[in-house]
């Protein structure tokens, strides 16, 4: 590739990112006190909870209307007053669950497998072996559907709040 073609192509690149950058919408949650946000953006799945409603609901974010404070579902349109609460997956229980049922079968194996490859009549399989292979079984059982989901309600210390990222043609009075 000659280098005329290289700085063609750099600038065609710089172009299409300058312009995916020049409309951005976007839901974000804050913390009161806390600079770090998390940013929901058009394309995200989101389980959310309506106000005066029991259960969860679940959507892609399709558009934001940020001047009505409007969330564009597939099906739906939701007020960003509306939302009080999201629902998040959480991934990290199911592959330490696995790790602790694996811990709980490897003691119980050492603790028949030992015995047999020393000399001493008196170390045998304990109670408290048992009870160590049992507890981390049962903890590996009940962790994944405990932690499963991690629930962000919004209220005094956080908020959901939506941001139009555009850049504006017209200039500002610094006045």
């Amino acid at each position: 590739m000659t280098p005329f073609l290289k700085y063609i192509w750099l600038i065609i690149s710089i172009s299409f990112i300058g312009n995916s950058l020049l409309a951005q919408r976007v839901l974000q949650i804050e913390k009161f006190g806390n600079p770090k946000t998390k940013k929901l953006f058009p394309g995200e799945e989101i389980v959310y909870q309506i106000r005066d409603t029991e259960g969860w609901s679940r959507g892609v974010i399709d558009r934001l209307i940020v001047d009505q404070n409007l969330i564009g579902l597939q099906n739906r349109y939701i007020k960003l007053e509306d939302i009080t609460a999201f629902r998040y997956h959480r991934e990290w229980p199911k592959p330490f669950a696995k790790q602790l049922f694996w811990f709980g079968a490897a003691w119980s194996f050492y603790g028949f497998i030992g015995p047999l490859t020393d000399d001493v009549p008196d170390n045998g399989y304990r109670k408290a072996d048992a009870i160590v292979t049992a507890s981390s079984w049962v903890i590996a059982l009940a962790l994944p559907k405990i932690l499963n989901y991690r629930i962000v309600r919004f209220g005094k210390r956080k908020r959901l709040r939506m941001l139009d990222l555009n850049f504006s043609a017209v200039p500002y009075d610094l006045r």
